[in-house]
């Protein structure tokens, strides 16, 4: 009980409240609501560093720091992606690129994409589209074509309509209607079904 009564103090002395309840106001303290620019009133002798800080691992501050972070992060992602690339099986290969190497990219895009270029998204767009295409055994031609998606869960014939009574006629057919085009498109592409 001393450790909590100690971190208590120690978040006092910076104007924090600890609080150890289930309500919603864990992340509040009264003696924020004075504070315009938290910035401008820090505690004695904590420098605050305006010019290279990372948040959440995304970077702040000047260019050239964000710019260098995006490549290190990036350079991290083609690293593992042509690691990826060397397991040889497509089926796991695409499992790791799902959840191992996208998610890191697409988290960049989320923290970072206005302070880095279109030019820099699209090199690293080509560079890990080519990793995956090749890995996964398809064209580039094949990396970049559109095709429409059907989503098909398992309930309701695949439909993925959750209430068929609350749903108008006309809506279920034209769902049907679209889904099965996008289906036989599909499978006449790949070879699967022909007219």
């Amino acid at each position: 009980m001393d450790t909590w009564q100690d971190y208590s103090e120690l978040l006092r002395g910076y104007g924090l409240t600890l609080n150890l309840g289930k309500g919603k106001s864990a992340a509040y303290s009264p003696s924020w609501s004075g504070l315009q620019i938290c910035l401008l009133q820090h505690p004695a002798g904590l420098k605050i560093n305006t010019v290279r800080y990372r948040l959440i691992g995304a970077a702040g501050g000047e260019d050239s720091f964000v710019e260098t972070l995006f490549k290190e992060k990036v350079g991290g992602a083609v690293r593992l992606a042509k690691r990826v690339e060397a397991y040889g099986d497509p089926q796991g290969a695409f499992l790791l690129f799902r959840y191992c190497v996208f998610p890191k990219l697409i988290y960049l895009v989320r923290v970072m994409r206005e302070r880095i270029s279109m030019d820099d998204w699209g090199r690293v767009d080509r560079e890990i589209g080519e990793v995956f295409a090749h890995t996964i055994h398809l064209t580039v031609a094949e990396w970049v074509m559109a095709h429409p998606q059907a989503h098909l869960p398992l309930s309701h014939a695949g439909l993925g309509i959750p209430d068929f009574q609350r749903t108008a006629l006309a809506a279920v057919v034209r769902y049907c209607a679209q889904t099965i085009g996008a289906v036989q498109t599909r499978l006449g592409e790949q070879g699967f079904y022909s007219f």
